[in-house]
């Protein structure tokens, strides 16, 4: 399997810092492989929401946080939504960006959601308004 890290990410993470907002990676995947990818492109000092995980037998085993973490989710590990409702307590707006099922809920309790892939069709099946795009460029 290939993961792929947007080549606009690092200048679209600069443009927020720039305008004193905050960048952060949620994730319903692994830790240990966003850390990994960041690095590889020099990204450093952002926030990871994520799943813990280890490299073992050739592959990454995906360690949820425990069933009293906050932001728990039986299903994904972590849980976007609560993350989304948590964060909307302390900035005055939320945007959001994602692109699978894992993300809906917490698109759907965004200012503004931003979708790719497969959750564009999932947003226009809700009739929730959303912005599509392709990638981080500006």
């Amino acid at each position: 399997m290939v993961i792929k890290l947007d080549e606009y990410i690092p200048a679209f993470i600069e443009h927020i810092k720039s305008a004193d907002g905050d960048f952060l990676i949620l994730s319903a995947g692994s830790r240990y492989y966003i850390e990994r990818l960041l690095a590889f492109r020099g990204i450093q000092e952002i926030q990871i929401i994520s799943n813990e995980g280890k490299y073992e037998n050739k592959g990454i085993t995906l360690l949820p946080p425990d069933i009293y973490h906050p932001f728990y989710s039986r299903r994904h590990g972590v849980d976007k939504a609560k993350v989304v409702q948590s964060l909307k307590q302390k900035y005055k707006k939320v945007y959001y960006a994602g692109n699978s099922r894992p993300d809906v809920n917490a698109a759907l309790l965004a200012d503004i959601a931003f979708a790719k892939g497969k959750l564009i069709t999932l947003l226009q099946a809700k009739a929730a308004e959303h912005v599509p795009f392709k990638s981080f460029s500006r």
